[in-house]
């Protein structure tokens, strides 16, 4: 489904199982979307996919996002592969570090704010650079053992860092520990984050469970 008219109709588009979906760089009508792992490059709103040049060709790709920066530069997170990036919006692909080989990426968030720094989510918690990919750190303390299947940046509010898991919702205020969300629900494997600064509420995306929201603190 392609959200149009803010989202008060949709319109649906060829079926397609997407585990990921980004808008490109070029136009509203570019789109980014991984079907099977695979790297799909539509460049009329959805009507029709073609596939990237992605580089290495076994990569599983599960995540997607555009720097706000410099809107050239695709970031494609994968399963086990780590971390794509292509500076060309999205023609080719390469691996960005080293480091991240064998990491399963499933969540990317680039600070509008702070430039050269993305934060991932990761089957063993949040990573972060703040040099552009060249190094990267844990940021565990607090949270549990589980997957983060997803972020979200809360810009508005000094730079929030939310982290749905498998195990809840968490927070983290720039340079503390993560904290269980306050009034969260108890959703297990929250797969999506939206911050709704409009009614200042956190929406979550579930697997099965359909979507909760909660007032953001």
């Amino acid at each position: 489904a392609i959200r149009i008219a803010g989202g008060e109709s949709w319109e649906l588009r060829p079926s397609l199982p997407l585990l990921a979906l980004g808008r490109g760089p070029s136009s509203g009508d570019q789109l980014f979307g991984s079907v099977r792992g695979r790297l799909l490059r539509s460049d009329d709103g959805g009507a029709n996919w073609k596939a990237t040049q992605a580089d290495p060709a076994r990569a599983f790709v599960i995540s997607i996002s555009v720097d706000p920066h410099d809107p050239k530069i695709l970031y494609a997170g994968t399963s086990g592969e780590g971390l794509l990036q292509s500076r060309d919006g999205g023609l080719k692909w390469s691996a960005l570090s080293p480091q991240l080989r064998r990491t399963c990426v499933r969540a990317i968030v680039v600070d509008p704010d702070a430039r050269g720094v993305i934060w991932l989510g990761t089957d063993e918690g949040v990573i972060g650079s703040a040099d552009g990919g060249r190094s990267w750190s844990s940021f565990r303390q607090g949270l549990p053992h589980a997957m983060v299947y997803s972020l979200a940046l809360d810009s508005e509010r000094g730079g929030v860092l939310y982290a749905g898991t498998t195990a809840g919702v968490f927070r983290q205020e720039p340079g503390g520990v993560w904290s269980a969300l306050p009034g969260d629900p108890g959703v297990p494997a929250v797969t999506a984050l939206l911050i709704d600064h409009a009614c200042g509420r956190l929406l979550m995306g579930t697997f099965g469970a359909g979507v909760f929201a909660a007032s953001l603190p």
